[in-house]
């Protein structure tokens, strides 16, 4: 499989051919600026070509690739079979690449329109970023071959078996692509002197990949919690928590919009470029093996060469700010606006909990819940202040914001609320704020001020979203019982009972490394549960299959009611995992009794909720941005 290889060498060939004509070519010189561009289209179809390659092996069920034989198998669907192209490290990076040589062809073509300094450089920025993408995509070599041919795939690990596997990388890599995009609009402004807003393209890129980040972070939350079996959305995984990190700089940066000007400092655009930089060593730690996570590929040089990739693109940016002969960090607040003062507090939270999680990366059971808390708090308070009258004094917001905590310590001592301390501390706050910021709101609408509505609307989505959050997390129960078939139990103001237990081995077929032969892919045991709960019934599935390439995977049920959610599912447990193993020994026997977690997620649906409306709020305050961009102009 040696001439994909060779596509992509090339086209990081004709990559880097066009970077050079860029930089030698002078503003306005067509020629260089043509010739660049044909090496660009080309170098863009053997990419796409390439990944084509990729996904006909997948199809085709070629098995001497490495990639496939590792992440499919001759009995999945061919829908499965696209979206485990990108399941593996080389195929992920590959498809990473198409991406970013997708936004990088249309930026070429409006730089070809438009052969202005600023597109060149922007493009030339970007041309440079994906030509180190392309290298890492070679040496992380998604077409490397076995010397044989296998007998089949090892099959795609069960808990990428879902709709979100095809949902969720797409959207995630794309918020980058979109990231990349910015960075390189944003090194291109520095270096000619341009403040940020004048560029549209650059307030697109910014907001998409924030819309993007959101939407991406959200439906991996969804996908750990109705398939991982994790019974929450959040579990503060390593890779979680960096994945954090880009969102957090990037609305960082969308707050300190209002408190600091292109024309007095570089503080926007290091947002930008800490942004960048945080994706980068993301893409380091999960692709260069640098830590254990359910999101994490084997150790590789990737690793090292991304971090130093990252070191490079910095000390860039600090080249272009000792140029610019501007202050890198300077924020203009207004002492006598509220706005002013509480984007500033608003900020800083952010980048102190982004401080958090860097810190927590470096150590095993860090308390991520604890040492966040008191910032949640602070940007609470500063969402508040947001929504009220600028003219409003800070102390009123000061006052607000200890009122609330002095009555949420008072229920917490008292015991008004059967939850943990966080939680009773942060929901009187959260009622608060949710009150003062919907009368926000509906003064917006008064004006009709789409950015401020915009604006109100994703503040709202954030205390909806941390209501659901501390409630679901504080008021949570969790039962653990052992059951056997058809005998209702009385458990936590509820009736539970397991019906109809059956076990069997799957029909599809995969090779297992152990016994070196093709053999079923998973034997699953399967129970009925009904539950009664407030004289209504829920009735439903449970299973936990043991795969042996990837060991007892356990599916959860998740009934969603008025209250929130019931989450139950099954615990791992001897008689279960033995019943299991025998089955593809010929010898199917029902275990006599299973142990069963019932675990209540009050309210969760907040955080769904909440979820959607800060898609709907990024969308309107970017509409409403867009549309005063045009009345300025």
């Amino acid at each position: 499989m040696a001439y994909e290889i060779f596509l992509l060498f090339t086209s990081a060939i004709l990559v880097l051919l066009d970077t050079v004509f860029l930089v030698t070519s002078k503003s306005g010189s067509k020629r260089k600026n043509t010739s660049g561009f044909v090496a660009t289209t080309l170098a863009f179809g053997l990419i796409i070509t390439a990944y084509a390659l990729l996904l006909q092996a997948f199809v085709r069920n070629d098995f001497q690739i490495i990639g496939v034989f590792s992440y499919s198998s001759s009995g999945a669907s061919i829908f499965s079979k696209i979206y485990a192209s990108w399941a593996g490290a080389g195929g992920s990076m590959l498809f990473l690449t198409v991406l970013l040589s997708t936004v990088y062809f249309a930026l070429r073509i409006q730089s070809l329109r438009k052969a202005d300094k600023f597109s060149v450089n922007a493009a030339q920025v970007f041309g440079f970023i994906l030509l180190v993408f392309i290298i890492v995509c070679m040496l992380r070599n998604p077409f490397e071959t076995f010397q044989g041919i296998p007998l089949e795939g090892r099959g795609l690990n069960p808990q990428l078996q879902s709709l979100w596997m095809a949902i969720h990388p797409p959207i995630v890599f794309s918020a980058y692509a979109f990231v990349v995009l910015a960075y390189a609009l944003t090194l291109a402004c520095v270096i000619e002197g341009k403040d940020l807003d004048s560029s549209k393209l650059l307030k697109t890129s910014t907001y998409m990949a924030w819309l993007l980040l959101t939407l991406g972070i959200a439906l991996g939350g969804v996908w750990a919690y109705e398939v991982l079996g994790w019974g929450g959305y959040w579990a503060w995984d390593p890779v979680e928590t960096a994945s954090l990190l880009p969102w957090l700089f990037l609305t960082a940066y969308f707050i300190v919009r209002g408190i600091s000007k292109s024309k007095f400092s570089l503080t926007r655009e290091f947002m930008i470029m800490i942004t960048f930089a945080s994706l980068v060593f993301l893409s380091a730690l999960t692709r260069g093996g640098f830590t254990q996570s359910v999101h994490s590929y084997a150790v590789s040089a990737v690793g090292p060469i991304m971090l130093s990739f990252a070191v490079v693109m910095i000390a860039y940016f600090f080249y272009l700010k000792k140029k610019r002969r501007l202050p890198l960090f300077k924020l203009n607040v207004d002492k006598t606006s509220l706005t002013s003062r509480s984007s500033f507090l608003g900020f800083w939270a952010l980048i102190f909990i982004a401080v958090v999680c860097l810190v927590g990366l470096a150590f095993s059971d860090f308390n991520y819940n604890l040492w966040t808390f008191p910032f949640v708090l602070i940007f609470v308070a500063a969402m508040i202040g947001l929504n009220l009258d600028p003219k409003t004094h800070y102390l009123r917001l000061l006052l607000i914001a200890i009122a609330a905590l002095v009555i949420g310590a008072a229920l917490s001592i008292v015991g008004f609320f059967e939850v943990n301390i966080l939680t009773t501390l942060t929901i009187p706050l959260l009622v608060l704020g949710f009150s003062a910021i919907v009368y926000g709101l509906y003064n917006s609408i008064r004006r009709k001020a789409a950015k401020l509505i915009g604006q109100s609307l994703l503040s709202i989505a954030i205390i909806v979203l941390l209501l659901g959050v501390f409630i679901s997390a504080g008021a949570k129960t969790t039962v653990t019982i052992n059951m056997t078939t058809n005998t209702p139990m009385e458990t936590a103001q509820q009736t539970i009972e397991l019906y109809n237990m059956r076990i069997s081995n799957s029909s599809a077929k995969i090779y297992n490394d152990q016994v070196l032969a093709v053999i079923p892919e998973h034997s699953t045991l399967e129970a009925d549960v009904a539950i009664v709960q407030s004289e209504r019934i829920y009735k439903g599935v449970i299973e936990g299959s043991f795969y042996p390439n990837y060991g007892l995977i356990l599916r959860p049920l998740i009934i969603t009611t008025e209250a929130g959610d019931i989450y139950i599912h099954l615990e791992y447990s001897d008689s279960l995992y033995n019943a299991l193993v025998q089955t593809y020994e010929g010898n199917s026997k029902i275990p006599e009794e299973v142990t069963v977690t019932i675990q209540k997620n009050p309210m969760i649906y907040l955080v769904w909720g909440g979820v959607i409306l800060m898609l709907v709020g990024i969308s309107v305050q970017f509409l409403g941005d867009l549309r005063l961009s045009k009345q300025e102009s």
